[in-house]
């Protein structure tokens, strides 16, 4: 019920002024998450689909709470017990504030070493999928995991700028390569 009335309201709010009246309705929406993904992933990617909408046209919208709030998002990309569908949702809100407020989302302590961190453990994973045109002649129908943390990161990385990106990633990618694990130096 929480999930629903959320949508209804914040749906049709495509004005920048509308969604600010709405802002106190955060932690709502933050309790009615929490609760669909325990309950349904259809009615926890709904909620999210309307949160990037959000990030997208106001990503101020998220200030007050910034902090709770990507901690929360970080939370669900990284549960692996988590619907992919979910987690690759919340990932698309977190990256999306990150392109749309590139300052405000830097700002937050270990914000940006988590992000890439979690990126660069989702760009090892590779995705049986992709070794079905070695076995079978199968087109793969959706972005892999690792693919999509490849665009994420490029995305990331384009936001936030080098400076940035660069001395979290690079520690990273050091490890990567010197893994005797072929998917990690793949992703590295």
């Amino acid at each position: 019920a929480a999930t629903a009335s959320f949508l209804r309201i914040m749906q049709p709010r495509r004005d920048a002024e509308q969604l600010d009246r709405f802002r106190s309705l955060l932690p709502l929406a933050m309790a009615a998450l929490r609760e669909a993904v325990g309950r349904s992933a259809e009615d926890a990617a709904a909620l999210l689909e309307v949160l990037a909408q959000v990030a997208e046209a106001r990503p101020t919208f998220f200030r007050s709470a910034l902090g709770d709030f990507a901690a929360a998002m970080m939370q669900l990309v990284r549960e692996p017990r988590c619907d992919t569908s979910v987690r690759r949702l919340a990932l698309e809100v977190v990256v999306t504030l990150v392109e749309q407020r590139p300052g405000m989302m830097k700002r937050l302590p270990g914000f940006v070493k988590a992000l890439v961190e979690v990126l660069m453990t989702w760009a090892v994973a590779v995705d049986e999928r992709l070794l079905e045109p070695w076995l079978d002649f199968a087109e793969p129908e959706d972005v892999s995991v690792s693919e999509l943390a490849e665009q994420c990161l490029e995305r990331v990385g384009m936001a936030l700028r080098g400076r940035v990106v660069v001395p979290v990633l690079l520690p990273l990618v050091n490890t990567l390569v010197a893994s005797p694990d072929w998917r990690q130096r793949q992703a590295a």
